[in-house]
């Protein structure tokens, strides 16, 4: 049974068996939020414990697709490595000129064609996990990097909604940044404190190794496939 008013549109609905009337509040597009995991998004109905659909209205409390697992994530990271090596390109090119200004232990300008046995070439190198994490951070906080809208999947809150700058930078930092500590910390020992160089290098090894191990075993041998970024984070990467 419908009630209907100028201001108001009720709908009224009789329980057979023991008489219970229900009122239902109509619910606006403005009452329509992203789904919190505590109430439907669609009829504000209380959900239980990791409820995925609504018991009142029976919707789906997920909008999107099923979690990522590794082969997916792992053939847009080579496919965001290989957009990140050619942004270090453009970067290293565009600091050449300062690159250059920097001394070696005889005061004599360095080439950056020394790669790996000059400051000039040691800095150029540090610059890829800076390019890195603002090209992770950045496409993470919106949602989708090159990779990711290849293959077809994106990042997102549990809540559904995008993941935002803030935790796209703590995703970026849980990967990349221990291998910036390791270039920073060779970049560190050349051109400032040696033993603050060789500690991040000391700390930034075997810290980059575990984190990659973990990360792997999560996403590829769980049930839910959240890595170390997406536990941090908050956020989860579903398919489209």
């Amino acid at each position: 049974m419908t009630c209907s008013t100028p201001l108001l549109s009720l709908k009224l609905q009789l329980n057979g068996s023991n008489g219970e009337v229900r009122v239902k509040m109509p619910v606006t597009r403005a009452d329509r939020r992203e789904p919190l995991g505590e109430v439907c998004f669609s009829c504000a109905a209380e959900l239980g414990p990791g409820a995925r659909f609504c018991p009142e209205c029976g919707k789906a409390q997920r909008r999107s697709g099923s979690r990522v697992g590794f082969g997916p994530r792992y053939a847009a990271i080579l496919v965001d490595l290989t957009v990140v090596i050619g942004l270090w390109a453009v970067v290293s090119l565009l600091a050449q000129p300062f690159t250059r200004l920097l001394p070696d232990a005889k005061g004599i300008a360095l080439d950056v064609s020394d790669f790996g046995r000059s400051p000039a070439s040691l800095v150029n190198a540090a610059l890829v996990p800076i390019v890195a994490l603002v090209y992770f951070a950045f496409t993470a906080s919106r949602g989708q990097s090159v990779g990711a809208r290849i293959l077809g999947f994106k990042v997102q809150t549990l809540a559904g909604t995008k993941a935002g700058p803030l935790r796209g930078l703590v995703r970026a930092a849980c990967i990349w940044g221990p291998l910036a500590m390791i270039l920073f910390g060779r970049v560190g020992v050349m051109l400032w404190d040696p033993k603050i160089g060789s500690a991040l290098q000391v700390i930034g090894a075997p810290l980059f190794l575990i984190v990659s191990l973990i990360h792997l075993v999560l996403v590829g041998f769980t049930k839910n496939h959240r890595g170390l970024d997406d536990l941090a984070s908050g956020t989860e990467v579903v398919s489209l």
